[in-house]
């Protein structure tokens, strides 16, 4: 049957430099009810007044899967800077980001990791569920009322189609290395069916966290903390990308229209960041996006390398600060809020020998 939901919520003040909630219920209301569980990290002086702008990272690797854990050759090569008891592959970290005025909201995505629900990645669903999540972060005592969106790859694919649906508090997203077209970026390059992918990256990285599943001993996910479901309650749950993605060949069949959205519907400032290297899945969206976001305000940066890495890189975070910085706390060094101000697009060429 079913799991009862439960008060998991646990806040700790003093571990670390920053207040740590875990386990954070937001209510599901606007498209659906049930509950998404998120993790909050916010300066310790919120707690008597001061008031934040919030990023926010909604997906499907667990919000509490520790980036060494997960990932460590990647992890052991991470900028020191960004690495911290509470670093998570591809979102940004807790501590460097705290330290720098902002709190900071890790979600778990409907019925991933300790969120309840239909597992169903990029799905219209599982997105107007992190409508929700930015509505009520942007509504916490703690927060000054505007959210930014910064991720990499899933944490970037999944912030073109939130902010198309155009939450309260929403200010500004910046999307790295994702894709904003689902069929062409990801499933179904030119049409032509691109799964390798898609079933190493589920069977490795997802399906393993989905809620209510057992979890394989000493791996990087937790267990439901409000325990296991029956394998038919988790068959009944889930939308399965290792079958959907052959089973479903045109982009206007109902599944891709269900992935499907407007991006001339982004009205938000935004900054795209696409690398050379990432072909389709971490070059095409950005670009495409780019492109046809309704935003007046708008930036295409190109850079090259890993994929995980650069992210991270003390240059290319002070840019995502500066960026967010001028739209979140009003605080514009060089010009991102005035048009023409800064070069719409920035552009790395790649040197032959």
């Amino acid at each position: 049957m079913p799991n009862e939901y439960k008060n998991l919520h646990v806040i700790d003040k003093e571990s670390f430099p920053y207040i740590y909630e875990r386990d954070v219920d937001v209510p599901l209301k606007t498209f659906e009810t049930g509950l998404i569980r998120v993790n909050v990290y916010r300066p310790k002086d919120s707690e008597t007044g001061a008031k934040y702008p919030v990023l926010v990272t909604y997906g499907p690797y667990g919000k509490d899967a520790y980036y060494e854990t997960f990932r460590k050759p990647s992890f052991d090569e991470v900028n020191p800077e960004h690495k911290s008891l509470h670093s998570a592959w591809e979102t940004p970290d807790p501590q460097y980001w705290t330290a720098r005025g902002y709190a900071v909201v890790r979600a778990d995505e409907r019925g991933i990791g300790q969120s309840p629900g239909v597992m169903d990645t990029m799905s219209r669903g599982t997105s107007d569920a992190f409508f929700d999540v930015v509505e009520w972060s942007a509504s916490q005592p703690w927060s000054n009322g505007k959210v930014g969106l910064l991720g990499i790859s899933y944490y970037a694919g999944s912030q073109w189609r939130v902010a198309a649906r155009k939450p309260k508090g929403l200010a500004a997203i910046v999307p790295w290395e994702g894709m904003s077209d689902y069929y062409r970026d990801r499933v179904r390059h030119g049409g032509i069916l691109s799964n390798k992918f898609i079933d190493f990256w589920w069977n490795v990285q997802v399906i393993p966290n989905q809620y209510g599943k057992a979890r394989k001993e000493g791996g990087p996910f937790d267990e439901t903390r409000e325990g296991r479901l029956s394998n038919e309650e988790l068959q009944a749950n889930l939308n399965d990308q290792t079958v959907d993605t052959p089973k479903y060949k045109f982009r206007d069949e109902e599944y891709y229209r269900n992935r499907d959205y407007n991006l001339e519907d982004i009205e938000v400032p935004l900054l795209s960041v696409a690398n050379w290297g990432g072909i389709l899945l971490h070059l095409r969206g950005n670009v495409e996006g780019y492109v046809h976001a309704g935003s007046p305000i708008k930036y295409l940066r190109f850079i090259t390398g890993r994929h995980d890495l650069p992210f991270y890189y003390t240059e290319e975070a002070q840019l995502q600060q500066s960026f967010l910085d001028a739209f979140l706390k009003g605080e514009d060094k060089v010009g991102w809020s005035q048009p023409g101000k800064v070069p719409p697009v920035s552009v790395i060429l790649r040197e032959g020998d």
